[in-house]
């Protein structure tokens, strides 16, 4: 699946929600919501980002809440990040909280299972 790619030339105020995967070179103001999305290092986003995955080489202010979060080495964000995995560069910057995502537990299995 090709990602939809919002150039640099663009401007956009207002939320972005993707089915696919998205490219971010633009500068948005708003919310992103998306199964994976980038934001290449010349981007701009003030708002939250929510993800399966997100990686981060631009300036983002605001939230980042996904499963996988990469952060580059030119990558910034100012806002909290909550992440199942989180992976950053040398030379990222982070100024905020870091939440790891728990997984809801397991349900218990029953002590007399069908099978036995």
């Amino acid at each position: 699946v090709k990602p939809s790619v919002l150039a640099p030339d663009l401007e956009v105020t207002g939320d972005i929600t993707a089915k696919g995967p998205l490219v971010v070179q633009a500068r948005i103001v708003g919310n992103i919501t998306g199964e994976i999305v980038t934001i290449e290092h010349w981007a701009n986003v003030k708002g939250d980002i929510e993800a399966k995955q997100a990686t981060i080489e631009g300036v983002v202010v605001g939230a980042v809440i996904a499963n996988d979060v990469r952060v580059t080495h030119s990558g910034q964000i100012n806002g909290s990040v909550h992440y199942t995995k989180l992976a950053v560069e040398a030379g990222a910057m982070i100024e905020g909280h870091l939440r790891m995502i728990t997984p809801p537990p397991e349900p218990a299995q029953p002590s007399g299972s069908a099978s036995e």
